[in-house]
């Protein structure tokens, strides 16, 4: 019965592990990989083997291992959380990027047993992002050229000023 009632426990983690919208990983306390969810492997299509040793930097994009492991090495050394943004590669060779985090779990003693982490798809939010900041650079641009600024006012207070207008007042912003 206990058995049995083991089995069912293991089932129900199992699906809650492969059914999270997300990365889900675990290290031992050095940092090496110890799990990974189904997940990953179909994302990347790489094999649990391939993440060892190292490995798992063919799963970073080239320009952002360097800041991803400075992060990922200090969360290891210090026991602190661990926090990041860069992009994965995927199976077809595409990169999309990812919010990642992991936590340490310590035992009686305070000593780190395992890190556990999330890795969540930001892409399609971090290009929105990166439109906006575009457009936004083209409207204060285009302002600049033609010396025509824009505010937004309310009853009482000014909202916005972009900084053509600033500059057109001749105000400090």
């Amino acid at each position: 019965c206990a058995e049995e009632v083991l089995r069912k426990s293991e089932y129900k983690l199992r699906q809650l592990i492969e059914t999270v919208p997300g990365l889900i990983w675990s290290t031992a306390p050095d940092g090496e990989a110890t799990q990974l969810n189904q997940r990953i492997l179909d994302y990347s299509g790489m094999q649990f083997e391939d993440y060892l040793h190292g490995g798992w930097e063919a799963f970073l994009h080239p320009d952002d291992f360097p800041e991803s492991a400075r992060a990922f090495n200090h969360a290891i050394q210090t026991g602190t959380s661990y926090q990041t943004v860069h992009r994965l590669r995927r199976a077809d060779g595409e990169f999309r990027w990812y919010h990642v985090r992991g936590e340490p779990l310590r035992d009686q003693q305070g000593r780190i047993i395992q890190w556990y982490g999330l890795s969540v798809d930001i892409d399609e939010a971090k290009k929105a992002e990166d439109r906006l900041r575009r457009s936004e650079a083209y409207l204060a641009e285009a302002q600049r050229l033609s010396h025509a600024g824009s505010s937004v006012y309310n009853e009482t207070t000014v909202l916005y000023w972009s900084e053509e207008c600033y500059r057109i007042w001749n105000f400090d912003p």
